[in-house]
């Protein structure tokens, strides 16, 4: 999905009546991915995220042919603009530990080809934690890692949106050079873009409160990875303080990055086309989804 960052077009401006953001959610996969699909049209979703299976388990299992066709024509049926998937939690392409890099390529290649056939064209993966080893052997392996998963896959049509992250601990991705360097060092940057977490960004110390520090922090992404490399945003508001490194989801205004802070990203011209997927507190009912799309729909009418 590509991304104007110059002069605003007409047809896609948020003050244009036809203009709709691609709003969309996080939805279990409970009971197979068509069901993600069938809540998210009952929600209006614009866009979609799901995970293949159990994020906290290994073992991965590629969708037949039957299931596929069913996702696509439910998908387009729902009016679907993006349907995104998300990497298992377990994978850690920074390890140093040879036999964790092993089963992450396994399976991050299983994910891929998964998305191939789903036709989902982002798997967003955490960059992962190098463990002690150092940042700069830690950004080495995860290039070599993904360059792995890249070979595995071969003309699969499915990229990797690296996301950005809380910076705790040794965990990559908190800052955006980190980032940049991963995907410069890489073999297939052609095949990366990131996933840029408004959470995760702020508690790493990226302000995002005033239009002024979203001028930096926007300056500092485009200084480095690029605004283009922009393919999808995870939008949640945090209870932590800035820099804090702390990774607390809240509901959108209810928390630090306020709805002044989540105004000045949603006025952008990097949101026009963009999926942005909520990670907020979520219930059975889809009710807590439906107060967060609302929310962000009024904030863009300030």
């Amino acid at each position: 999905m590509a991304i104007d960052t110059g002069s605003e077009p007409s047809d896609s401006s948020p003050t244009n009546p036809a203009f709709e953001y691609l709003f969309g959610s996080h939805l279990s996969v409970a009971g197979g991915p068509v069901n993600a699909v069938l809540a998210a049209k009952r929600l209006a979703l614009k866009s979609l995220s799901i995970f293949l299976a159990s994020p906290r388990v290994w073992h991965r299992t590629l969708p037949d042919a039957d299931l596929a066709v069913l996702f696509r024509r439910q998908a387009q049926s729902a009016g679907l603009v993006s349907v995104i998937m998300h990497a298992l939690y377990l994978a850690n392409p920074a390890s140093p530990r040879q036999d964790l890099l092993a089963q992450t390529i396994d399976a991050v290649t299983t994910e891929l080809t998964a998305c191939h056939i789903l036709g989902i064209p982002w798997l967003v993966l955490h960059p992962g934690a190098c463990r002690g080893s150092g940042i700069a052997s830690g950004i080495r392996r995860v290039a070599q890692t993904l360059d792995a998963c890249f070979e595995s896959v071969g003309s699969c049509s499915a990229g990797i949106a690296l996301e950005t992250t809380a910076g705790t601990g040794t965990t990559l991705g908190g800052r955006f050079d980190h980032l940049r360097d991963i995907i410069g060092t890489s073999r297939y940057s052609d095949r990366l873009s990131i996933c840029l977490d408004t959470c995760h960004i702020f508690v790493a110390g990226y302000d995002l409160r005033t239009s002024e520090a979203w001028a930096i922090t926007r300056e500092q992404i485009e200084r480095t990875v690029g605004l283009h490399r922009i393919r999808v945003i995870h939008l949640n508001d945090t209870p932590e303080q800035l820099g804090s490194q702390r990774d607390r989801h809240t509901h959108i205004g209810q928390g630090h990055i306020g709805r002044e802070g989540f105004r000045h990203i949603l006025l952008d011209p990097i949101c026009r086309t963009v999926p942005m997927i909520l990670e907020t507190p979520k219930d059975n009912t889809g009710s807590l989804d439906r107060m967060n799309i609302a929310e962000l729909k009024a904030i863009t009418l300030l």
